[in-house]
């Protein structure tokens, strides 16, 4: 029997700003449709993991592979084109563009729409321009903001501009999606909605690694959980098994855990 190959391998991976370690000997892997969080205190080294196996960053030490395939000093671009998409902690959305075309430039990976064919308004190129918007509507559909894909994306609330951002990676079509804290700003019943895309979106294959600071959504989402502490592993395991653990209690969940 062929063994799975992860989709995604941090293998011993460091980094270090002017020699102060903001991640250290980072070992850990997402397997295909799981959904891994990546939880810990501010400050604790998640999103520079992030940046780390997107190439924002250079790794220090250690290897960041991709389906099997070591993408440790690739730049951002190029781990985008092979099938990594993500969203940010601080929102990055087109203020004046509506909420069609954000999601539309997000489908930058797959549709190669040379400027010289944009412009020249050629039937390939026209072809394609409907392509897009199609994968872009879908996508908006999806997450919920069909009412509002012509509105100017900078008009919507906090929540809905989150869920954008989730819409216009997908719209990359990625096969591994890294979401940085996503339920900032979302009220209760937005987390929910939130919570049940992320399920649907593993159901259909997609590996998801989750950063989220709402302890009740990434409990009740992720298979698995990363623990982090000072830039180092704390604990790894399914969520049952990370609450209960006194390291974990005393590092960052609070010693109400256990009621």
């Amino acid at each position: 029997m062929s063994q799975v190959i992860p989709v995604l391998e941090l293998d011993h991976v460091s980094k270090n700003f002017g020699g102060l370690p903001a991640v250290h000997d980072l070992s850990f892997t997402v397997m295909p449709a799981q959904l891994k969080g990546l939880i810990g205190p501010n400050g604790a080294g998640k999103t520079t993991c992030i940046n780390l196996i997107t190439g924002a960053l250079p790794v220090t030490s250690g290897e960041v592979r991709f389906q099997g395939r070591s993408i440790t000093g690739l730049p951002l671009h190029q781990t985008a084109r092979l099938g990594i998409g993500r969203t940010f902690q601080l929102l990055r959305i087109f203020q004046e563009m509506t909420v069609l075309e954000n999601v539309m430039a997000g489908c930058h990976r797959w549709a190669g729409l040379g400027t010289l064919q944009a412009a020249m308004r050629l039937p390939g190129a026209r072809s394609k321009e409907r392509r897009i918007k199609e994968v872009a509507q879908s996508q908006i559909d999806f997450i919920g903001l069909t009412h509002r894909s012509n509105m100017a994306a900078g008009a919507l609330p906090v929540g809905e501009q989150r869920l954008l951002e989730i819409a216009r990676a997908l719209a990359g079509q990625p096969e591994l999606l890294l979401l940085d804290e996503p339920a900032a700003g979302l009220n209760d019943a937005e987390r929910a909605r939130l919570g049940a895309l992320l399920r649907e979106l593993t159901g259909r294959g997609l590996s998801i690694l989750l950063i989220e600071h709402n302890m009740d959504l990434v409990m009740n989402v992720s298979d698995e959980l990363v623990v982090l502490n000072y830039g180092e592993k704390l604990a790894e395991g399914s969520a049952h098994e990370v609450r209960n653990l006194q390291t974990v209690i005393s590092a960052y969940l609070g010693e109400t855990a256990n009621a």
